[in-house]
């Protein structure tokens, strides 16, 4: 009997840890699929609002903290990505952990994308971006996001360039 109902809790955990792992799309199904209004700054203290995603069809946003050491290193590689995207694409780099441009996090965020060569755009999350990022239980997390604000598509855990790729293709095709 003992068997028989360990043998099937075991078969059960291992549906679910299966069905978890399969897809980056349900990573957290309760994000909300439209950032909003916000207002921020960017990595030179310039003010950036929610139009800067109408500026192209598509934007890679990920979200990405300055102790996330795995992301850093592979800011080289993210920014090779960022520069072969099609004109009709750009990709933002939203730091979770920098709340103010006063802050260490803010400088040691300036002194990572510096020190990395990566000539991606980013901002910085403060008080109207906090609830949206406050969703991501991970990070780095990337969205693809329309020009209207709205979240479109799959939501990527970690470094996944290849899937990234894929992602904006498949978008950007289903435009024509």
């Amino acid at each position: 009997m003992w068997k028989r109902l360990l043998t099937v809790a075991l078969a059960l955990c291992l549906c679910l840890c299966a069905a978890a792992c399969g897809s980056s799309e349900g990573i957290n199904s309760d994000i909300n699929r439209k950032i909003g209004k916000f207002q921020t700054y960017d990595l030179h203290g310039k003010e950036v609002n929610e139009t800067v995603f109408s500026a192209k069809d598509l934007t890679i946003l990920t979200v990405w903290g300055t102790f996330n050491k795995s992301y850093i290193d592979k800011l080289p590689a993210v920014a090779k990505f960022a520069q072969e995207l099609p004109e009709n694409a750009q990709m933002i780099l939203l730091a979770c952990d920098v709340r103010d441009l006063e802050s260490n996090e803010y400088k040691k965020a300036v002194n990572i994308m510096l020190g990395s060569g990566a000539e991606i755009p980013f901002i910085i999350t403060n008080d109207t971006l906090t609830v949206f990022v406050d969703q991501f239980e991970n990070v780095p997390t990337t969205i693809l996001v329309d020009k209207k604000g709205r979240i479109v598509g799959s939501v990527f855990a970690g470094e996944d360039i290849a899937g990234y790729r894929t992602a904006v293709k498949e978008y950007l095709d289903g435009l024509r």
